[in-house]
């Protein structure tokens, strides 16, 4: 389904010319790697979309143990141009995805 929908936001064109997923920033995944242990280290998520032209796509990157999910967060949540210093229990927004 996920693919589904990104296929459907690729067929949209905007008025600036790119498609709606170009515009777009959307997350797939999970916050817990490991049901059974509620573990939240090496969650396997999926950011699609390149959020205008903020995020470089086609990449493959892996964050040091212990990063929390929400800096993800409120790194997108910068991107959108809120004044957000924390989320949850961010510490600091996500670097490299630009």
């Amino acid at each position: 389904r996920f693919s589904y929908l990104l296929a459907r936001l690729k067929q949209v064109r905007e008025a600036n010319g790119k498609t709606l997923l170009e515009n777009s920033m959307l997350v797939y995944g999970s916050g817990i790697s490991d049901g059974d242990r509620h573990n939240h280290d090496d969650l396997p998520i999926i950011l699609a979309g390149s959020g205008g032209g903020r995020i470089t796509t086609g990449r493959h990157l892996r964050y040091k143990n212990g990063t929390p999910l929400c800096n993800l967060y409120l790194w997108m949540m910068r991107q959108m141009g809120a004044k957000a210093d924390r989320f949850g229990d961010s510490t600091g927004a996500l670097t490299g995805l630009g």
